[in-house]
Protein backbone atom coordinates (compact mmCIF):
# COMPACT_ATOMS: atom_id res chain seq x y z
CA UNK A 1 0.00 0.00 0.00
CA UNK A 2 1.93 2.83 -1.41
CA UNK A 3 0.07 5.29 1.55
CA UNK A 4 1.92 3.48 4.25
CA UNK A 5 5.32 3.72 2.51
CA UNK A 6 4.43 7.45 2.27
CA UNK A 7 4.11 7.44 5.97
CA UNK A 8 7.15 6.05 6.12
CA UNK A 9 9.01 8.20 3.99
CA UNK A 10 7.37 11.24 6.00
CA UNK A 11 8.35 9.10 9.19
CA UNK A 12 12.12 9.49 7.75
CA UNK A 13 12.09 12.92 7.20
CA UNK A 14 10.27 14.46 10.64
CA UNK A 15 13.67 12.97 12.41
CA UNK A 16 17.20 15.26 12.78
CA UNK A 17 20.20 13.20 12.55
CA UNK A 18 23.47 14.47 13.69
CA UNK A 19 25.39 13.72 10.41
CA UNK A 20 27.83 15.78 7.74
CA UNK A 21 26.18 17.32 5.24
CA UNK A 22 28.77 17.35 2.76
CA UNK A 23 28.20 14.06 2.12
CA UNK A 24 27.04 13.30 -1.30
CA UNK A 25 24.42 10.57 -0.18
CA UNK A 26 22.56 10.38 3.04
CA UNK A 27 20.66 7.17 3.96
CA UNK A 28 17.55 6.62 6.34
CA UNK A 29 16.82 2.69 7.32
CA UNK A 30 13.83 2.18 9.15
CA UNK A 31 11.07 -0.34 10.53
CA UNK A 32 7.58 1.00 10.63
CA UNK A 33 5.01 -0.81 12.45
CA UNK A 34 0.78 0.91 12.75
CA UNK A 35 -1.94 -1.13 13.67
CA UNK A 36 -4.55 0.50 11.21
CA UNK A 37 -4.24 2.91 8.31
CA UNK A 38 -5.39 6.23 7.89
CA UNK A 39 -5.65 8.49 5.07
CA UNK A 40 -6.54 12.57 5.50
CA UNK A 41 -8.60 11.11 8.36
CA UNK A 42 -10.34 8.07 6.71
CA UNK A 43 -9.78 4.55 7.82
CA UNK A 44 -8.42 2.47 4.57
CA UNK A 45 -7.30 -0.73 6.07
CA UNK A 46 -8.36 -1.66 9.34
CA UNK A 47 -5.61 -4.26 10.37
CA UNK A 48 -1.67 -3.91 11.61
CA UNK A 49 0.90 -3.60 8.71
CA UNK A 50 4.45 -3.65 9.08
CA UNK A 51 7.16 -1.75 6.41
CA UNK A 52 10.56 -1.43 5.95
CA UNK A 53 12.63 0.02 3.55
CA UNK A 54 15.30 3.09 2.89
CA UNK A 55 15.46 6.79 1.98
CA UNK A 56 18.25 8.77 0.29
CA UNK A 57 18.89 12.21 0.47
CA UNK A 58 21.38 13.34 -1.85
CA UNK A 59 23.86 16.15 -1.88
CA UNK A 60 21.37 17.92 0.76
CA UNK A 61 18.70 18.97 -1.45
CA UNK A 62 17.13 15.81 -2.76
CA UNK A 63 14.93 12.85 -0.81
CA UNK A 64 14.23 9.56 -2.81
CA UNK A 65 12.45 7.05 -0.80
CA UNK A 66 9.28 5.09 -1.07
CA UNK A 67 7.38 7.70 -0.56
CA UNK A 68 8.30 9.96 -3.70
CA UNK A 69 10.72 12.61 -4.57
CA UNK A 70 11.25 15.46 -3.24
CA UNK A 71 13.60 18.59 -3.57
CA UNK A 72 14.60 20.64 -0.65
CA UNK A 73 16.16 23.88 0.49
CA UNK A 74 16.81 25.60 3.70
CA UNK A 75 16.44 29.21 4.34
CA UNK A 76 19.07 30.40 7.44
CA UNK A 77 18.51 28.38 10.85
CA UNK A 78 14.93 27.53 11.41
CA UNK A 79 13.15 27.88 7.54
CA UNK A 80 13.09 24.66 4.89
CA UNK A 81 10.92 24.06 1.61
CA UNK A 82 10.10 21.86 -0.08
CA UNK A 83 8.51 20.92 -2.97
CA UNK A 84 7.37 16.86 -3.89
CA UNK A 85 5.19 14.10 -5.80
CA UNK A 86 3.73 11.40 -4.28
CA UNK A 87 1.61 8.49 -4.86
CA UNK A 88 -1.81 7.11 -3.17
CA UNK A 89 -4.04 4.01 -3.20
CA UNK A 90 -5.96 2.36 -0.55
CA UNK A 91 -5.48 -1.25 -2.09
CA UNK A 92 -5.04 -4.02 0.09
CA UNK A 93 -1.67 -4.11 1.57
CA UNK A 94 0.91 -6.04 -0.79
CA UNK A 95 4.73 -5.82 -2.08
CA UNK A 96 6.99 -4.49 0.93
CA UNK A 97 4.41 -4.07 2.93
CA UNK A 98 3.55 -7.05 5.07
CA UNK A 99 -0.41 -7.73 6.60
CA UNK A 100 0.72 -8.70 10.01
CA UNK A 101 -4.02 -8.95 10.69
CA UNK A 102 -6.78 -8.93 8.38
CA UNK A 103 -9.08 -6.72 7.31
CA UNK A 104 -11.89 -6.78 4.15
CA UNK A 105 -11.93 -4.46 0.87
CA UNK A 106 -15.36 -2.87 1.00
CA UNK A 107 -16.88 0.61 0.89
CA UNK A 108 -13.41 1.63 2.54
CA UNK A 109 -11.52 0.98 -0.25
CA UNK A 110 -13.65 2.46 -3.33
CA UNK A 111 -10.59 5.28 -4.32
CA UNK A 112 -8.63 4.80 -7.70
CA UNK A 113 -5.02 5.25 -7.71
CA UNK A 114 -3.60 9.06 -7.90
CA UNK A 115 -0.45 10.73 -7.58
CA UNK A 116 0.13 14.37 -6.79
CA UNK A 117 2.18 17.39 -6.47
CA UNK A 118 3.21 19.11 -3.24
CA UNK A 119 4.40 22.37 -1.91
CA UNK A 120 5.53 22.37 2.17
CA UNK A 121 7.19 25.14 4.36
CA UNK A 122 8.94 24.19 7.93
CA UNK A 123 9.56 26.35 10.66
CA UNK A 124 11.76 24.50 13.49
CA UNK A 125 12.95 26.64 16.07
CA UNK A 126 15.02 24.28 18.33
CA UNK A 127 12.58 22.03 20.37
CA UNK A 128 10.70 24.85 21.29
CA UNK A 129 7.99 24.64 18.61
CA UNK A 130 8.09 23.92 15.28
CA UNK A 131 5.14 24.90 12.51
CA UNK A 132 4.73 23.22 8.97
CA UNK A 133 2.38 23.92 6.31
CA UNK A 134 1.70 21.61 3.37
CA UNK A 135 -0.36 22.27 0.18
CA UNK A 136 -1.58 19.04 -2.02
CA UNK A 137 -2.73 19.28 -5.53
CA UNK A 138 -3.90 16.21 -6.90
CA UNK A 139 -2.88 15.78 -10.71
CA UNK A 140 -4.48 12.54 -12.14
CA UNK A 141 -8.10 11.40 -10.38
CA UNK A 142 -9.98 14.61 -8.82
CA UNK A 143 -7.45 17.72 -9.78
CA UNK A 144 -8.55 18.44 -5.75
CA UNK A 145 -6.35 21.33 -3.30
CA UNK A 146 -5.70 20.05 0.63
CA UNK A 147 -3.67 21.66 3.28
CA UNK A 148 -2.08 20.24 6.37
CA UNK A 149 -1.43 22.49 8.58
CA UNK A 150 0.75 21.46 11.96
CA UNK A 151 2.16 22.88 14.79
CA UNK A 152 4.14 21.19 17.47
CA UNK A 153 6.23 21.70 20.64
CA UNK A 154 9.22 19.55 22.18
CA UNK A 155 9.99 21.45 25.57
CA UNK A 156 10.14 18.05 27.44
CA UNK A 157 13.21 15.15 26.51
CA UNK A 158 12.05 13.34 23.79
CA UNK A 159 8.24 14.01 24.07
CA UNK A 160 6.82 15.66 21.21
CA UNK A 161 3.37 17.04 21.04
CA UNK A 162 1.39 18.66 18.52
CA UNK A 163 -2.00 19.51 16.73
CA UNK A 164 -2.68 19.55 13.26
CA UNK A 165 -5.80 20.27 11.04
CA UNK A 166 -6.60 19.11 7.57
CA UNK A 167 -8.81 21.17 5.00
CA UNK A 168 -9.80 20.14 1.29
CA UNK A 169 -12.16 21.01 -1.13
CA UNK A 170 -14.83 19.68 -2.80
CA UNK A 171 -13.07 17.60 -5.04
CA UNK A 172 -11.03 16.04 -2.56
CA UNK A 173 -13.35 15.82 -0.07
CA UNK A 174 -15.62 13.60 -2.30
CA UNK A 175 -12.58 11.53 -3.59
CA UNK A 176 -11.57 11.14 0.24
CA UNK A 177 -14.93 10.65 2.10
CA UNK A 178 -17.46 9.95 -0.73
CA UNK A 179 -19.45 11.40 -3.46
CA UNK A 180 -21.71 13.20 -0.66
CA UNK A 181 -18.31 14.75 1.20
CA UNK A 182 -17.97 19.07 1.12
CA UNK A 183 -15.39 21.16 1.15
CA UNK A 184 -13.92 22.88 3.87
CA UNK A 185 -12.59 21.11 7.07
CA UNK A 186 -11.65 17.78 6.81
CA UNK A 187 -9.79 16.43 9.95
CA UNK A 188 -8.57 17.68 13.10
CA UNK A 189 -5.40 15.91 14.67
CA UNK A 190 -3.96 15.22 18.29
CA UNK A 191 -0.54 14.08 17.88
CA UNK A 192 1.94 12.75 20.66
CA UNK A 193 5.02 11.19 20.04
CA UNK A 194 8.45 9.81 22.27
CA UNK A 195 11.80 9.43 20.20
CA UNK A 196 14.42 7.54 22.23
CA UNK A 197 18.13 6.95 20.74
CA UNK A 198 18.90 4.18 22.24
CA UNK A 199 18.69 1.44 19.78
CA UNK A 200 22.33 -0.40 18.39
CA UNK A 201 24.47 1.70 15.82
CA UNK A 202 23.10 5.05 16.87
CA UNK A 203 19.68 4.10 16.14
CA UNK A 204 16.45 5.59 17.26
CA UNK A 205 13.11 4.37 18.20
CA UNK A 206 9.75 6.48 17.82
CA UNK A 207 6.13 5.70 19.01
CA UNK A 208 3.53 7.67 18.34
CA UNK A 209 0.12 8.19 18.84
CA UNK A 210 -2.67 10.50 17.04
CA UNK A 211 -6.53 10.59 17.50
CA UNK A 212 -8.37 11.92 14.62
CA UNK A 213 -11.56 13.59 13.96
CA UNK A 214 -13.16 13.84 10.78
CA UNK A 215 -14.88 17.46 11.62
CA UNK A 216 -18.05 18.20 9.02
CA UNK A 217 -21.59 16.18 9.69
CA UNK A 218 -21.39 15.55 5.57
CA UNK A 219 -18.66 13.99 5.32
CA UNK A 220 -19.05 11.86 8.21
CA UNK A 221 -21.50 10.64 6.65
CA UNK A 222 -20.37 10.15 3.69
CA UNK A 223 -20.45 6.77 1.65
CA UNK A 224 -16.65 5.96 2.30
CA UNK A 225 -16.67 6.66 5.86
CA UNK A 226 -20.52 5.78 7.25
CA UNK A 227 -20.45 7.51 10.50
CA UNK A 228 -17.20 6.67 11.76
CA UNK A 229 -16.60 10.20 12.85
CA UNK A 230 -12.90 9.47 14.45
CA UNK A 231 -10.03 7.38 14.29
CA UNK A 232 -6.76 6.44 16.14
CA UNK A 233 -3.25 5.64 15.30
CA UNK A 234 -0.54 4.22 17.45
CA UNK A 235 3.00 3.75 15.33
CA UNK A 236 5.91 2.25 16.50
CA UNK A 237 9.68 3.22 14.19
CA UNK A 238 12.89 1.98 14.37
CA UNK A 239 15.55 4.41 12.81
CA UNK A 240 18.87 4.64 11.65
CA UNK A 241 21.02 6.94 9.36
CA UNK A 242 24.31 6.58 7.85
Amino acid sequence: MKIVLTALALLFGSISFAQDRSKAVRVNLGVFYSQRSIYRGALIWDGAILAAGPSFILYDRISVGAGGLSAFKRFGEFHTVTIGFSYFDDNEPSGPVLKLSNSVEDYKNQRSATFGSYLKYDYRNEQYIAFSSELHKDLKRHKGLYSYNKLSTSILPFLTLGIAYGIGDSNNNKYVYGPEGTSGGAHFDYLASVMLPILPWQGRLIMSYTYITITKSENIAADYIRGLESNEQISLGAMWSF
